[in-house]
């Protein structure tokens, strides 16, 4: 089968013709461009509205749900300065537990404390008790000086002297 094409317009003409199709095809697109755009619009439109109904109503819950709900703010109020106050104490108060825990590690057997006395403010402490013998108060009174804890014993000379059953006061400072 031949095919036979018979060309009676001009060139002009047929470059006139393939530009209006072009044309034709842009302004469809621009068309459907257009309406696309425009449903777009209106679902952004209507979604605002939607958000503004929402947010009103929600904004007149809030309004009557403030005053029900203030007691409850100001008590959480209060009990969060509670524990402020709380808080900065603690951070202030010195933690006696290291100093005993070290104490109870360093005492020898045949030692009997009978007042210990904490000075947290001071950081100074005052023990006072009894030996069986001066070799367990010898050593008591090294444990202290070497432990980290303490420094700056004072120890009256005197009961460094006796030999046994030794009523002995130790002052020593506290080291944060």
């Amino acid at each position: 089968m031949i095919k036979i094409t018979l060309n009676l317009l001009p060139p002009i003409y047929i470059s006139l013709i393939e530009k209006e199709k072009i044309y034709q095809i842009i302004k469809k697109c621009l068309v459907i461009f257009l309406i696309v755009l425009i449903n777009i619009g209106l679902v952004l439109f209507f979604a605002k509205k939607i958000l503004e109904r929402n947010f009103q109503v929600l904004t007149a819950q809030n309004i009557k749900i403030i005053p029900r709900i203030a007691p409850f703010n100001k008590k959480i109020q209060e009990i969060n300065n509670t524990l402020k106050v709380i808080k900065e104490v603690q951070t202030k108060t010195k933690d006696p537990t290291l100093y005993l825990l070290e104490l109870s590690k360093i005492i020898p057997r045949n030692i009997k404390i009978t007042s210990l006395q904490l000075d947290l403010e001071n950081n100074s402490a005052k023990i006072k008790g009894r030996a069986q013998k001066r070799p367990d108060l010898l050593k008591f009174k090294n444990n202290l000086e070497t432990s980290a804890k303490f420094i700056d014993l004072k120890i009256p000379l005197g009961t460094l002297l006796l030999k046994d059953k030794i009523d002995f006061e130790i002052d020593f400072l506290l080291v944060e």
